[in-house]
């Protein structure tokens, strides 16, 4: 997320309205970048970086101390805990396209067999009520949230992708992502930075932020 981002405009006019989130997870940290900038925005906030790849785990854990106030993890999450999957690593120099549901790309890649973690399992024991969450994490979004147990009540804002084209296989497109966040108590409230195939132009995802439905920062008719 940089500074000139929508997402960055769209979480800063929620911090001027009054938004200030006593927590934070960054879900599909990679190496930190958007826990970077949302420092920026909420200076006292809590900030946990959770990321699926071992890989990632120094530049975490460097993003988190030159942060402060922050913690970062490794852990594949989805809806339920404790269960085998396969994570499919992407290899293509970056590898933030890994996920549990895999690329139709014809990128190389490798099967991982991973132990997965539910949210409400791994945030076990953590008192801080945890306001905002970024999701990043290929199509997977919806399962993780699913698997947040209690912990979904206390949240009021969310970024994440949301799929038009099935770039995931298995995953689910944005006609069921909107239902399903309604099922979860969140309304669609704005459309940040869209993902468009290189070469090609063809929008595959945006970045949505969701509010829950009742909240304060969402506005209400007449307009």
């Amino acid at each position: 997320m940089q500074e000139t981002s929508r997402a960055f405009a769209a979480l800063a006019r929620l911090r001027a309205a009054g938004f200030a989130p006593e927590a934070i997870l960054d879900i599909g940290a990679y190496r930190g970048e958007w826990a970077i900038a949302a420092r920026r925005l909420f200076p006292e906030a809590h900030i946990r970086l959770l990321d699926a790849l071992e890989e990632n785990a120094v530049a975490l854990a460097t993003a988190a101390a030159r942060i402060g106030n922050a913690t970062a993890g490794i852990a594949v999450l989805g809806r339920e805990d404790g269960v085998e999957r396969d994570f499919h690593v992407v290899h293509a120099g970056v590898q933030t396209g890994s996920s549990l549901y895999a690329e139709n790309t014809r990128f190389p890649r490798e099967a991982r067999r991973v132990v997965q973690r539910s949210l409400a399992a791994r945030l076990a024991g953590d008192p801080r009520h945890y306001a905002l969450a970024k999701l990043d994490v290929q199509g997977a979004e919806l399962d993780i949230l699913r698997g947040a147990g209690s912990r979904l009540e206390a949240l009021e804002a969310v970024q994440m992708e949301v799929a038009l084209r099935p770039y995931n296989a298995g995953a689910p497109l944005i006609a069921e992502v909107l239902a399903g966040m309604e099922a979860m108590g969140f309304t669609a409230f704005d459309i940040l930075d869209d993902i468009r195939l290189p070469g090609q132009g063809l929008l595959v995802q945006v970045d949505m932020l969701f509010l829950r439905h009742g909240s304060r920062f969402v506005p209400a008719p007449p307009f």
